[in-house]
């Protein structure tokens, strides 16, 4: 499965009526747990991401950053059916929850539920006042990819980039379209404008060997081809890059 961007951030709930000062408190008092759940989650400490969690939902249960949360987080733990009914509230609030729709997407586009995450993903991408749609566009993208429905996933990541055009998740996957479908020189434009952004890894490397090699330019390759053996000596791009190097020099006379 491609890997799928998860939004962790607060989702902005809104209210009807203007809060009273009790009101006032116990939001902030579920905000704060929240944050902190989030905040432990991604260290990886899930015990204490659970406590502070379950605090929020405590002290209200509907809270659409704090289900969402927990959702991400009891997906990670493995359980699938509590996620989901967490993803599920979430979802099913008032106000801007559209980074509850691009988590809830993720999750059934991993359980291979792909239309019903379309749709979520979508509805995110779609809302004005969501801050990140090329995420949402994103996941639409990589779901597509794992489903090998390339035209669709190319169309996604296309708006995906028109809507924040320097999105490095984007980026790459576009630039390796373009190489599998024969057009080199964009595939080229993509990955340059990727680097621009973001780090090269051991797969966008790799893909900058191959092609500057289908174009013809031995030095921009060889350039790829050094920074992958030096920075990723271990991985599996440069094990095929020395194979590649290996079976080159065994054709020479």
């Amino acid at each position: 499965m491609v890997p799928l961007v998860v939004a962790l951030s607060l989702l902005l709930v809104g209210c009807a009526a203007a809060p009273t000062a009790t009101d006032r408190r116990l939001e902030e008092s579920v905000s704060i747990y929240t944050q902190l759940g989030v905040g432990y989650m991604q260290e990886g400490n899930y015990a204490l991401a659970l406590d502070k969690l379950n605090r929020a939902l405590k002290l209200d249960s509907d809270n659409a950053d704090a289900n969402s949360a927990i959702a991400v987080l009891y997906e990670r733990l493995g359980e699938n059916e509590r996620a989901e009914k967490h993803y599920r509230i979430s979802v099913n609030q008032k106000g801007q929850i559209s980074g509850a729709l691009n988590n809830y997407g993720g999750f059934l586009c991993r359980q291979g539920r792909v239309d019903e995450a379309e749709e979520r993903f979508i509805a995110a991408a779609s809302d004005p006042l969501y801050p990140s749609p090329w995420i949402a566009y994103t996941n639409a993208g990589n779901c597509a990819l794992g489903e090998n429905d390339t035209a669709k996933a190319e169309r996604y990541f296309r708006r995906a980039l028109q809507a924040g055009s320097r999105f490095a998740p984007a980026l790459y996957p576009m630039a390796k379209l373009m190489f599998d479908a024969g057009d080199f020189l964009r595939a080229r434009a993509y990955l340059q404008r990727y680097q621009e952004v973001a780090s090269h890894t051991a797969q966008s490397l790799w893909l900058g060997v191959q092609i500057e090699r289908r174009l013809g330019d031995r030095n921009a390759a060889g350039s790829y081809a050094q920074l992958l053996k030096n920075t990723f000596t271990d991985s599996e791009e440069t094990g095929m890059l020395l194979e590649l190097e290996r079976n080159e020099s065994d054709r020479q006379p």
